[in-house]
């Protein structure tokens, strides 16, 4: 409810990189593309410099589904505020383990996870750095359970767990992606998920 859809796309002059289908009968405004330009035009808001980059880190942010399902646009564009965008080169390491630092990586491309001997592949637009997520009081640096590797050059998002944990959504949508993980690759990690 309130929520703001398809901002993105008419401000980057780009085709829709996403559906909208109402679950229930609802009422919405329809603002055509020029008034809404004008509109943000008229408060300072366009597709340049910080803004191109926030969109930019925002679309990356959403093209991860395993975290940003249900995650609303407000969240979104918060979050895209804080994130780092970065280019890795194949095999460039994108964590170590045993390395302290408190963030979750989106990466763009594909990307070898490494825990102990177990590798996985995983495919573009994959969350890394989520197995210390639950286990790791706010303020506190965790010591990476795993590794992960570039498998080819590309970019990646990274951004502080702060800046998710009070999302309940996408908590959850980390607590899905650790349990699904744990059943192969993470499957010799300790329990990082207290709720099973």
């Amino acid at each position: 409810d309130g929520e703001v859809v398809g901002d993105l796309g008419v401000l980057s002059a780009q085709s829709r990189k996403a559906s909208i289908k109402a679950l229930n009968r609802l009422a919405y405004l329809f603002i055509p593309d020029n008034l809404f330009l004008e509109a943000m035009a008229s408060i300072g808001i366009t597709y340049e410099g910080d803004f191109k980059l926030t969109f930019e880190r925002r679309v990356l942010f959403q093209s991860a589904g395993a975290i940003s399902l249900d995650v609303p646009t407000t969240g979104l564009n918060r979050i895209a505020r804080v994130c780092e965008l970065d280019r890795v080169r194949e095999g460039q390491p994108i964590m170590r383990r045993g390395d302290r630092d408190n963030r979750l990586i989106i990466a763009a491309g594909e990307v070898d996870l490494i825990v102990g001997d177990d590798r996985q592949r995983l495919e573009p637009n994959s969350v890394v750095g989520e197995a210390e997520f639950l286990i790791t009081p706010q303020g506190e640096m965790p010591r990476r359970l795993a590794e992960a590797v570039a498998a080819e050059p590309m970019e990646i998002l990274s951004f502080p767990f702060d800046a998710v944990r009070h999302y309940p959504v996408i908590v959850d949508n980390l607590r899905r992606l650790i349990r699904s993980r744990r059943a192969n690759i993470y499957r010799t990690l300790p329990q990082v998920d207290p709720t099973g």
